[in-house]
């Protein structure tokens, strides 16, 4: 009675592995670099994220690579401590931006 069991679970398996090389087959790679706005110094443990496709955590030089399904969405950054922020990477593969603190207000 064990082989029913284990044939459901090597299935069950065997089909995750396919769905996630098909997910990396069908994704673009996006790296890019998160700058603190006011110092210009690298900041690591920020989030980037698409929807529920990927996410990835700034290095502690402020690098990330992300993989998305086409280079024509957008990408959302977060962390503590800042403002969270939208980019649009417009068919870019790399992308470097900056992020202001949470307390930072503009007077324009």
């Amino acid at each position: 009675m064990q082989s029913p069991k284990i044939v459901t679970c090597l299935l069950l398996l065997l089909a995750w592995f396919h769905l996630d090389a098909q997910e990396k087959k069908d994704s673009v790679k996006v790296s890019g670099v998160i700058k603190d706005a006011a110092t210009g110094k690298n900041i690591g443990g920020i989030r980037v994220t698409y929807k529920d496709f990927s996410a990835a955590i700034t290095d502690s030089n402020g690098g990330f690579v992300l993989n998305v399904p086409s280079p024509y969405v957008s990408v959302l950054m977060e962390g503590e401590g800042y403002q969270s922020k939208q980019i649009a990477l417009k068919g870019r593969s790399h992308i470097t931006t900056s992020l202001y603190e949470d307390t930072y207000t503009s007077f324009l």
